[in-house]
């Protein structure tokens, strides 16, 4: 089987967030044992037995779809020669335990100048008190912009708004308080954001933290910055439709990302999230 290293959401070597690709599917213990050994958010087994299916494991445990390992993951195909692609964008299919899922992947001069990828229609939990939010980040209930909820595009994020980015950037509420709020409200991860940008072209800077998966902290995101999409069309912070805008990721973890996205809502909704990456290792994985 062959193994990559790809960083998610950058041009640049060492920024965006880092996920493992494997092309190939092994057994479950080592799929599950590999994601454990290589403590990296998540990684992506790959089978082309039958189209494209997709599998991803944090180092706890499976989920049903990862969008930066998605992304992370089609770059690699295309890159490496696994696809038949022409100039333009190129479209495929492939499945998730979150369904059945597209892929675009864009070429310019016969190399991958970005991959964009849909998402599952949109799920909302119910909205979360500004008090149990203030409780358990420990900031002020007048730092809430909006009202959190959880969202689910393919897994469920508790989507928070704050008044701006030192408010985010200060947020250092311990992992046990948000594994527990996570876990209250059924929810894989808390994505916070700010329309208070370093960028004045990007629309948000967000953060997301997923203790309960193993993460503390993840630099970039692609299923919960769609999540957050839907949340900012839905709950009427943003009245655009279409929407399309930059999401600014992983600042002060030294990871600089950025992750674009476009939502429409009419009878249902429709959601891509997509940007660049950039391959670091590639080897053997010997079972």
């Amino acid at each position: 089987m062959r193994f990559f290293w790809v960083d998610a959401f950058t041009r640049e070597a060492f920024g965006g967030n880092p996920a493992g690709v494997v092309i190939g599917e092994p057994n479950e213990d080592m799929m599950q044992g590999l994601a454990k050994e290589l403590k990296i958010s998540e990684v992506a087994f790959i089978n082309l037995k039958n189209g494209i299916s997709i599998r991803y494991f944090t180092p706890e445990r499976e989920l049903d779809l990862c969008g930066h390992a998605t992304i992370a993951s089609f770059y690699t195909l295309a890159s490496k020669g696994y696809l038949d692609l022409k100039d333009g964008v190129n479209e495929f299919d492939f499945n998730t335990k979150a369904g059945d899922l597209k892929a675009y992947i864009n070429i310019k001069g016969g190399t991958v100048e970005n991959v964009f990828m849909t998402q599952s229609q949109p799920r909302f939990g119910d909205k979360i008190p500004k008090g149990k939010v203030a409780y358990y980040l420990g900031i002020s209930e007048n730092d809430i912009v909006g009202e959190p909820m959880a969202v689910s595009t393919g897994v469920y994020d508790i989507i928070v708004g704050v008044s701006n980015k030192r408010i985010l950037n200060g947020i250092k509420a311990d992992r046990n308080s948000i594994i527990a709020f996570t876990e209250e409200f059924g929810a894989e991860s808390l994505h916070l954001f700010t329309f208070d940008t370093y960028i004045k072209d990007d629309l948000v800077l967000t953060r997301n933290m997923a203790p309960a998966l193993g993460i503390d902290e993840e630099a970039a995101t692609g299923t919960a910055n769609g999540a957050l999409g839907v949340y900012l069309l839905d709950s009427g912070l943003l009245s655009e439709n279409p929407l399309k805008f930059n999401v600014e990721q992983g600042i002060t973890m030294g990871r600089p990302s950025l992750i674009s996205v476009e939502i429409s809502k009419n009878d249902k909704y429709e959601m891509k999230v997509g940007g660049a990456a950039r391959i670091i290792i590639e080897g053997e994985f010997c079972a």
